[in-house]
């Protein structure tokens, strides 16, 4: 009896077929690997631009700085040449106050002098008229004695004296007129001495009139450009700083406090409040404010909720700076409820929105019901609900309200450019700070 040895079979038709699906799940993964590579190809040459663009964004707005650190200097010169030609309208008003006292104290001298030559007048007028009247009393005494020399040797004997006390008479009248002559003369040059002083005096007053309010205008100007020079020094690069009542958003989540999800950042947040505080410094017309912060919900961060505060460039940048730098950064970001808030002003006459913020919501009304997993994905969505209610609902009509942004995303550029499509969409501006 032989034995046969069976030859095992090494491959089925069960193994070649388990063989074909994991060839074809091999396949399929290759095919999923080479579809999602090229999406993140897609995605990265999307971000690249958007960094080309960010930078261009950044070159422009230190040009621009350079620019307006140019005309702070320009402007710092002329306040300098304006000081220099209002302490030189000083010395001149100074010299014409001393003609003034000048003048003033000549005028008096003239009075005096005038009303002592008025009495000295009329003595001597006074004097004059008794001798006329004595000399007249002489003509009739001697026209008596004449008539009589015939009957009165005595009288012909008074005749000699008669007519030497008429002669002296005389001459003492016509002295008298003469003096009296004289008088009118001093008066009359006195009058005129007095009338040039009176002249003088009002065109010192005329002068000291005209450089105290030449003096006056340069102190204007002074101010003016000393306010120019301020808001220049203090102008927020790359923001358009129009606006009179101005409402600010200012994000206090969790993340405006930090770097990323992981890494916190001290800097940040005192950052975020001092270019809050430069920017309400830096515009030129606004009247009046209000500032709503905004996280998980909005509150008001100087009260009275739903009124305008009272806008003063000495206090008001500060008391708002101070205010902030008690706040904690803390909770999600909530923007729908921050607009909300903010157009609740628009009917009482808010024309501009500056927003401060780190990139998207995550969390408000807008999402689907059955939203996906993805929290970017959930912050586009988000994002875009905001946007399409600020232009269908909130901001139509005629003279829509500008919004301007100022984005604190430091290391994650590609948030910005929901910040930057906002404040394009809304005629307003857009700058991303660096990290300072």
């Amino acid at each position: 009896m032989h034995l046969r040895h069976r030859i095992p079979v090494i491959f089925s038709l069960s193994m070649l077929d388990m063989l074909c699906c994991a060839l074809g799940a091999v396949i399929f993964l290759m095919i999923l690997n080479m579809w999602d590579a090229r999406r993140q190809a897609k995605v990265l040459a999307l971000e690249r631009t958007k960094v080309g663009d960010t930078v261009q964004r950044l070159t422009e707005s230190q040009t621009e700085l350079e620019m307006t650190q140019t005309d702070a200097n320009s402007t710092q010169a002329k306040l300098r040449a304006l000081e220099e030609e209002v302490e030189l309208t000083k010395s001149k008003l100074a010299e014409a106050e001393k003609s003034l006292d000048a003048a003033k104290k000549t005028a008096a001298e003239s009075d005096k002098a005038r009303t002592d030559i008025g009495a000295e007048m009329a003595t001597m007028q006074k004097h004059l008229e008794e001798q006329q009247a004595l000399a007249k009393t002489a003509r009739e005494r001697l026209e008596e004695v004449e008539k009589d020399r015939s009957a009165s040797a005595k009288a012909a004997a008074l005749v000699p004296g008669l007519q030497k006390e008429l002669a002296d008479a005389t001459k003492r009248a016509k002295a008298l007129e003469d003096d009296l002559e004289n008088l009118r003369k001093q008066s009359d040059e006195t009058g005129v001495k007095f009338a040039d002083a009176q002249k003088q005096r009002m065109a010192v007053q005329e002068e000291i009139a005209s450089l105290r309010k030449l003096v006056d205008e340069q102190k204007e100007t002074v101010g003016r450009v000393k306010q120019q020079l301020t808001v220049a020094e203090g102008r927020f690069a790359g923001i358009d700083l129009r606006g009179k009542r101005v409402v600010c958003l200012v994000d206090i989540s969790g993340s405006m406090g930090s770097v990323d999800s992981r890494t916190l950042d001290a800097n940040k947040w005192p950052e975020v409040c001092k270019s809050v505080a430069q920017v309400l410094r830096s515009l030129p017309d606004m009247t009046h404010y209000q500032v709503i912060l905004f996280s998980t919900q909005t509150h008001f961060l100087l009260g009275k909720p739903g009124e305008w505060l009272t806008f003063d460039r000495d206090i008001s940048p500060e008391a708002v700076a101070k205010a902030l730098a008690r706040v904690q950064p803390q909770g999600d970001t909530n923007l729908f409820a921050a607009f909300d808030a903010a157009f609740r002003f628009r009917p009482q006459g808010l024309d501009a929105i500056y927003l401060f913020s780190d990139g998207l919501p995550n969390v408000g009304p807008g999402l689907p019901a059955d939203p996906p997993s993805d929290e970017y994905v959930q912050s586009t969505i988000l994002g875009n609900h905001v946007r399409e209610t600020i232009r269908t609902r909130w901001n139509g009509g005629n003279q829509p309200v500008r919004i301007h942004a100022i984005g604190f995303f430091y290391e994650s550029p590609n948030l910005g450019a929901f910040l930057w499509a906002l404040a394009r969409e809304n005629g307003g501006s857009f700058v991303g700070m660096s990290k300072p």
